[in-house]
């Protein structure tokens, strides 16, 4: 809390957090496609895992039938591959989830046949492995999916046939698990995808048997469920990959359905992107999302045998400084805030306020302040930003009274 004192005729406000809007809804807008199918560089056969490490440009796919890992810029230019097929170190059999630590940008993958996982540093020289097959701790069975949480580092490995899900640290020293078959809450069938909210911590799975997504805290314990077999919005068709953005923002690859679906952090539905087929702006079995810098979202289309790209806009977000109720005797009050902006969205380019049947052009877009006239009683404010793009913010609102 803040106390922001302004002069006559001004009103003195108290600045908080009153007006902070619900999870904003971004759209998503085509960019391309890299990638086809074959043994080529930049070519897949059954491409698995996607991630990116959005500080580095890079982006990171498992090729599966190819047992190798390839990575390529930003844009989608191939740069490099490794692996074989094969047990020895830095060989595959089948890799599954890929994950970037940001920081080191160290590449760990599962080795789906091999039971076990393997890291690489950023240019993929083999580092180390870790597990087995069995049922044991640190032992594996089928490990698919793989997420870090960015801030401590622990690695988290979810099993298809295992139905588990176990807790590394950033070197393979066994710390949890949890799990068992079933549908109950904190059961999986075929659990094939993982991702930590950045913020939170918490621990997503996306469940290809059962049709949902599972959220738990950092170690193992049931918080939250949604989805059901469906084509319907929040419904899932053996969802693959899930991956959570930096406002905590969860995002599906609903393979079966050929979209990727995005809830906020309590699984409330907001969006969807993609449709059938293998033009521009289609999808064929989508099996992971991974997110990139200025707001490029990627997604493997594992049925068409490429990765897209997409732009994420969001609208303005805009922020009322001061309590939603307030009240005053001056004529005149100073009405400020913040107008907030996604990361690669078009800049704000005028904020406006609806007073009564008043209507002012605010001074500045990512701060701003008017004065407004009051008339006697309660007075309505509506303030309103748009991009540059035209989109517009949701309004919003408080009560002045005027004494």
């Amino acid at each position: 809390m803040k106390i922001v004192f302004l002069r006559w005729p001004l009103l003195a406000l108290l600045v908080s957090a009153a007006n902070l809007c619900a999870a904003v809804t971004p759209s998503f807008t085509w960019l391309g496609a890299f990638g086809s199918g074959g043994d080529g560089k930049g070519q897949f056969d059954f491409p698995y895992g996607l991630a990116a490490d959005a500080s580095l440009g890079r982006v990171y796919v498992s090729d599966f039938n190819n047992n190798r890992v390839e990575r390529f810029d930003a844009s989608g230019s191939f740069k490099k591959a490794w692996g074989d097929s094969g047990t020895g170190n830095g060989e595959f059999s089948g890799p599954g989830g890929v994950a970037v630590r940001q920081k080191s940008g160290r590449i760990y993958v599962t080795d789906i046949y091999n039971d076990r996982v393997q890291y690489f540093d950023k240019d993929g020289r083999f580092l180390g492995t870790w597990g087995s097959t069995g049922i044991f701790a640190g032992q594996f069975a089928g490990p698919s999916g793989i997420a870090i949480n960015q801030k401590g580092g622990d690695v988290y490995v979810c099993e298809q046939q295992g139905n588990r899900v176990q807790r590394f640290n950033s070197a393979g020293a066994f710390l949890g698990r949890w799990g068992s078959g079933g549908t109950g809450s904190g059961q999986f069938i075929s659990p094939d995808g993982i991702a930590v909210n950045p913020k939170t911590g918490d621990v997503y799975v996306a469940e290809f048997g059962n049709n949902r997504v599972q959220r738990f805290s950092s170690t193992g314990s049931f918080e939250k469920k949604w989805g059901k077999g469906g084509s319907g919005d929040g419904e899932f068709s053996r969802p693959v990959g899930i991956a959570i953005d930096s406002a905590g923002r969860v995002y599906v690859a609903d393979s079966g359905n050929d979209r990727v679906q995005v809830f906020d952090a309590n699984g409330k539905f907001l969006t969807k992107f993609g449709s059938s087929g293998s033009s521009d702006a289609k999808l064929k079995r989508p099996y992971g999302v991974a997110f990139g810098s200025s707001g490029v979202v990627y997604v493997l289309d594992e049925g068409n045998s490429r990765v897209t790209r997409w732009q994420s806009t969001e609208p303005p977000v805009v922020t009322i400084s001061g309590k939603k109720t307030r009240s005053t005797k001056k004529a005149k009050i100073t009405i400020s805030g913040k107008v907030t902006r996604a990361d690669g969205s078009p800049a704000v380019s005028k904020v406006t306020a609806v007073v009564g049947t008043k209507t002012y052009t605010a001074s500045g877009t990512t701060t701003w302040s008017f004065i407004a006239s009051l008339q006697k009683g309660k007075n309505k404010v509506s303030v309103t930003a748009v991009d540059e793009s035209g989109v517009s913010s949701a309004t919003v609102s408080i009560t002045v009274k005027r004494k």
